[in-house]
């Protein structure tokens, strides 16, 4: 019985003397080689980039001009609709001439009658004159009283302040006849800009009052207008560079105005740009404004490769394995933020970052 029991266990003890000699534990799993997770990564440089003041602005008319005639009557004809572009000179709208014209010719008969005055005045302060004359020569040969001498010195007198009267009477009808002609002859309404009818304020045959807008015309060129806060203003003059955004377009503008007068609602200092190529922009539409006022260097990432919980923390490679930055956000623009805490030509993780951690062996991919 025995000699069976040993002849049982030979074949076990021969299978555990050969896997002594491979050197093969039987209770130690074989270790596998650990799989390295893709990454992608961003190689990180200093960049020096502009520093931006950004406002919104409203666009508006470079110029909007109230059209209105110098005198009152009845409007007779508009030549013009709302939306017409009119060029410099072209006639817009007249008056209904019939009571200028009346006026007109009133006037012109005071001017008759004044030249008719100044003409008898002067006869008779020629003929007063000459009276004086002869009275003085009797008067010295002692031949007339003194009366009779200050009795013609009067008349002359008398005579002499009238036809200056008249000649003055005389003046201010020709101005008031050169006034009424002026507004005779103005009862037709030019436009003195190039530009669009943005509104049209009478009707034909309604009875427009002197001075009384017309019409609105507005100027093709067109102006964007801000307000800025005084901090800005500090950083802001007529040199500093300034960009307007229009839809995805950057265009190159100008600062044509700035008020140093506060508003005194808002507090704020009125600015006014140009833009080199404004056709584009609708009038009282909103644009974006960057004003540059100076440059800045450091290390700018994508936002979305930034990591926030407790602390803002972002990944990098190095020697094939992830490593967890902290980093400070000092700014962001657009999709980026400028971070301090990485340095230039760190391998950024953009891409990959939810498979990873601190540790983590890598493959860096496209």
């Amino acid at each position: 019985m025995k000699k069976k029991i040993i002849l049982g266990i030979i074949p076990f003890l021969i299978i555990g003397i050969l896997m002594a000699c491979s050197g093969v534990n039987p209770n130690i799993e074989e270790e596998t080689p650990a799989v390295k997770k893709p990454v992608s990564v961003l190689k990180l440089e200093n960049e020096v980039t502009p520093v931006n003041i950004e406002y919104t602005g409203l666009v508006k008319s470079k110029e909007v001009k109230n059209i209105s005639f110098k005198s009152t009557s009845k409007l007779e004809k508009l030549y013009v609709k709302e939306g017409d572009f009119v060029k410099k000179g072209q006639l817009l709208a007249s008056l209904d001439k019939e009571d200028l014209k009346i006026q007109l010719d009133a006037s012109s008969l005071k001017i008759s009658q004044a030249n008719h005055d100044v003409s008898k005045a002067l006869e008779n302060l020629n003929y007063a004159k000459d009276s004086y004359a002869k009275i003085q020569t009797l008067y010295d040969e002692g031949g007339l009283s003194k009366d009779e001498l200050d009795k013609a010195k009067l008349n002359y007198d008398v005579a002499n302040s009238s036809y200056n009267q008249s000649l003055e009477t005389k003046n201010l009808a020709s101005k008031d006849y050169q006034a009424k002609k002026n507004l005779y002859d103005d009862a037709k309404l030019l436009s003195d800009i190039d530009g669009y009818i943005v509104a049209i304020n009478y009707k034909e045959n309604e009875l427009v009052q002197a001075g009384s807008p017309v019409l609105s015309i507005r100027s093709e060129g067109k102006i964007i207008k801000t307000s800025v806060v005084q901090k800005d203003l500090e950083r802001i003059n007529y040199d500093t560079n300034v960009f307007i955004k229009n839809n995805d377009e950057v265009i190159k503008a100008k600062i044509t105005n700035i008020n140093m007068m506060a508003d005194s609602k808002t507090r704020t200092y009125p600015i006014e740009i140009q833009a080199d190529n404004s056709e584009n922009l609708y009038l009282e539409s909103v644009i974006e404004i960057l004003f540059t006022t100076g440059t800045q260097e450091g290390i700018w990432i994508p936002i979305d490769s930034i990591i926030s919980s407790s602390i803002d923390y972002v990944y990098i490679v190095q020697d094939e394995k992830i490593v967890k930055k902290t980093i400070n956000i000092e700014s962001v623009k657009e999709t980026n933020a400028k971070v301090t805490g990485l340095n230039e030509g760190d391998l950024l993780v953009i891409r990959g970052m939810k498979s990873i951690k601190d540790g983590t062996k890598v493959e860096i991919v496209d």
